[in-house]
C-alpha cells in the first residue's frame, strides 16, 4: 500500500492555548471574555468550557468563552482589556513578549501546561524522511500556511526567526 502522505515534522511547543482561524467578530468582546480561537477549535470547545464555572466558584463571575482569530488576537485583546483572559500558544506568546516587553509586564501567565500542540508538515515527497531532510531542502520547499493571523503562521514565523538559515 503506497504511502501518499507522510508525517515529517512535529515541532512540539507547549502552549497555554491555540489558534484556529475564524472571521473577525462583529462586536467587541466583553471585559470578561475568555478569548479562545476558532469556534471549532479545541481551545473553544474543550479547554475553555470548564473555566467559567471554575472562575465563578472563585467569585470571578460572568466570564464567557469568546471566539477569536487565534493567539495574536487574544494577546491584542488582553493587552487592551486586562480583565480578559486569553489562550495563547507559548511560542507565539514568547515572541510577542520579547517584542513588546512593556505591555507584557502587565500580563500574568496563568498556566503553561494545559496542552501541547505540534506544528506538522505533511508531504507526498518520499525524499523527505526527517527534520534534517526538511532543513536541507527548506529553501526549495513550498510551505502552505493558514491565514496570516493564525497561530500556526505565527509559529512558523517564530521558527524562521530562530533558524534563519534553515
Amino acid at each position: 500500500m503506497p504511502r501518499t502522505t507522510r508525517l515529517i515534522v512535529s515541532v512540539i511547543a507547549s502552549l497555554a492555548a491555540g489558534a484556529a482561524a475564524t472571521p473577525v467578530l462583529a462586536q467587541a468582546p466583553s471585559a470578561k471574555a475568555i478569548n479562545t480561537g476558532g469556534v471549532q477549535g479545541a481551545y473553544h470547545t474543550v479547554f475553555c468550557p470548564p473555566l467559567p464555572p471554575a472562575l465563578a466558584r472563585a467569585y470571578f463571575n460572568d466570564y464567557a468563552c469568546t471566539p477569536s482569530r487565534g493567539t495574536l488576537e487574544n494577546i491584542e485583546r488582553v493587552t487592551a482589556t486586562l480583565s480578559q483572559i486569553g489562550f495563547a500558544q507559548l511560542d507565539v506568546y514568547a515572541r510577542e513578549a520579547a517584542r513588546n516587553q512593556q505591555a507584557f509586564q502587565r500580563l500574568t501567565l496563568i498556566r503553561r501546561d494545559i496542552a501541547c500542540e505540534g506544528l506538522w508538515m505533511i508531504t507526498k515527497n518520499d525524499r523527505l524522511q526527517s527534520y534534517g531532510d526538511v532543513q536541507a531542502f527548506a529553501r526549495r520547499i513550498n510551505f502552505v500556511l493558514p491565514a496570516q493571523g493564525s497561530g500556526s503562521t505565527a509559529s512558523f514565523a517564530f521558527l524562521r526567526e530562530n533558524d534563519p538559515e534553515g
